[in-house]
């Protein structure tokens, strides 16, 4: 499994789903889990769309963003809103192995 699919199993299984954001292909599922709002894509075009943002409740800070919505940004100007660098599958990998030690997975 890559970590796109493992972080989305992880957040079914222990986020709280708290709504639907439309979007312009497919609706986004809401999922909150401790200070975090995740954002996921029901029909992502690859894996590496699965999980569309994610975002620090508290700080309001934006902790991720897929890929695809980074390079987007960019083409429209507004990069400085959602950084390539914020991008990394290694933001993925590092919450969710801070998460399963929380919950000893």
């Amino acid at each position: 499994m890559s970590i796109y699919t493992d972080f989305f199993n992880f957040i079914m299984r222990y986020g709280e789903k708290v709504g639907i954001y439309p979007g312009l292909v497919s609706d986004k599922l809401l999922i909150k889990y401790k200070d975090y709002l995740i954002q996921i894509d029901n029909e992502p075009f690859d894996e590496r769309d699965l999980i569309v943002s994610i975002i620090n409740t508290k700080s309001s800070e934006l902790v991720y963003i897929s890929p695809r919505a980074a390079n987007s940004a960019a083409m429209y100007g507004v990069s400085h809103l959602f950084p390539i660098s914020k991008s990394s599958s290694k933001i993925l990998e590092d919450l969710l192995e801070k998460w399963r030690r929380e919950v000893n997975e």
